[in-house]
């Protein structure tokens, strides 16, 4: 009998034993999490925290026609002064 522990999409960790999920756990569950689990949870929320620029700069940028009537109107320079405002507001870390 091999158990796998494989995390699924809800954030959950099941345990699959013969191609069926046995249990499954949440990822609050440390008691029963093995450290591999644990460590890949934890390589995951790393990976999440570390783009959250990426999801504040997305919502910060004007709609794709905002951007696009902005060209029109200020030319390209005046489209990169927006985005570079945005990019300034938001930088990526080092």
């Amino acid at each position: 009998m091999i158990k796998q522990y494989k995390i699924n999409t809800d954030g959950f960790v099941d345990i699959i034993q013969d191609e069926s999920i046995v249990e499954g756990f949440t990822e609050y569950d440390d008691a029963n999490k093995p450290k591999a689990v644990t460590d890949r949870l934890l390589e995951i929320n790393n990976k999440f925290e570390a783009a959250q620029y990426q999801r504040d700069r997305a919502a910060a940028y004007p709609a794709v026609q905002d951007q696009l009537d902005n060209i029109y109107h200020n030319g390209i320079a005046g489209w990169k002064a927006t985005i570079k405002a945005v990019k300034d507001a938001n930088p990526k870390p080092v």
